[in-house]
């Protein structure tokens, strides 16, 4: 049996408690590296306690940090994936239009369906970096649907006479009430909008005189196909509560209207396609950005820190080659890296670090 190469010791250094020596092993697992504010705490305990003090910059290291560069990485590759199967489509409706091919030729409706397929996919793994109109949603804040809802309009929040509104959400405890004291559009715009805003949904008033609303894309499906809306009779019906019709705005990438059967359906998609683009492309570039700023932020590499890093590396490739691990090698492996915590981990491997 192979012998297993040793592994350099990735515990806290000893800290003196009580007159005796506690270890990480002994304390648990690793800490990450905590605000400063933390360390000088009376009674936080010294595995819970930075490994060094913060230098200026190390903030860009933090897991939450990296949470957020990883989510501009994915966004930014998903839009570039979602670009790269537009410009096939383009290409191929292009083609078809300039040789007068039938459709069948370059498979359109195959490319079409792609499109479709990943567009589909954007909640998933875009990284909630864009959002259904093709924008980049900007930082801290999560993608949003936007919608309307039928019977608040203009028109009827310039009505004259005063009404109550009462919504309701499954599980919710009690119905959320609306004021409108009938003075006019104004007030009742800002009633509306603090009252939704119990429901996490922004109102926004349109230059047109409409109310156009927004909630978070995580909370439209519940909001959507639950919300429930009484009123005194004069904007909404009175009585029993009535489920809310919310109409949501159109998708700025609709592939589904896309037509590919005949020349004058295949211009029409085509123009889609390249409005599309141009729309995906603002995107790209305002991600691209922010994920330049990101790198720019990112603290120098800890030479000692990643020569360590890079030591154990080579162990590891090392320890694979040959034969595969036995139970008792990894017996006497595991005690060596249970104690290393998994935001220790992501310091390590923080671009720049290595």
């Amino acid at each position: 049996m192979p012998a297993l190469p040793a592994l350099p010791a990735l515990q806290n250094p000893p800290t003196r408690t009580a007159g005796r020596t506690a270890t990480a092993a002994a304390g648990g697992a690793l800490a990450p590296a905590a605000p400063a504010p933390l360390a000088s705490a009376p009674g936080v305990p010294a595995a819970a306690r930075p490994l060094r003090p913060m230098a200026a910059g190390q903030a860009a290291r933090e897991p939450g940090a990296q949470q957020r560069v990883g989510a501009l990485q994915q966004g930014l590759a998903y839009a570039q994936q979602l670009d790269a199967a537009l410009q096939q489509l383009k290409s191929g409706l292009s083609l078809t239009l300039a040789r007068q091919l039938p459709a069948s030729a370059l498979d359109l409706q195959a490319r079409v369906d792609g499109v479709a397929r990943l567009w589909q996919a954007r909640e998933a793994e875009a990284g909630g970096r864009i959002d259904a109109r093709l924008q980049a949603v900007p930082e801290s804040r999560e993608p949003q649907r936007e919608f309307s809802l039928r019977g608040l309009d203009g028109n009827s929040l310039a009505a004259a006479g005063a009404e109550t509104l009462r919504l309701t959400l499954p599980g919710q405890g009690r119905a959320l009430s609306i004021h409108l004291d009938g003075r006019g559009r104004d007030s009742h715009l800002r009633a509306v909008a603090q009252g939704l805003a119990g429901l996490g949904v922004q109102t926004r008033a349109q230059a047109d005189g409409g109310v156009l609303l927004a909630v978070s894309e995580s909370r439209w499906p519940m909001l959507r196909d639950g919300l429930q809306l009484r009123g005194d009779g004069r904007r909404f019906p009175s009585g029993q509560p009535v489920r809310a019709m919310l109409d949501a705005r159109p998708d700025a990438l609709q592939p589904a209207r896309w037509q590919v059967d005949d020349a004058e359906a295949q211009r029409t998609s085509l123009a889609g396609v390249v409005q599309a683009q141009q729309q995906l492309g603002l995107a790209r570039q305002a991600l691209g950005q922010r994920l330049e700023a990101a790198a720019a932020a990112a603290p120098a590499p800890d030479a000692a820190e990643a020569a360590s890093a890079a030591r154990l590396a080579a162990h590891f490739a090392e320890a694979g080659q040959g034969a595969p691990l036995d139970y008792e090698q990894l017996s006497a492996l595991l005690p060596a890296v249970s104690g290393v915590h998994r935001a220790r981990v992501d310091q390590l491997l923080a671009p720049g670090a290595a």
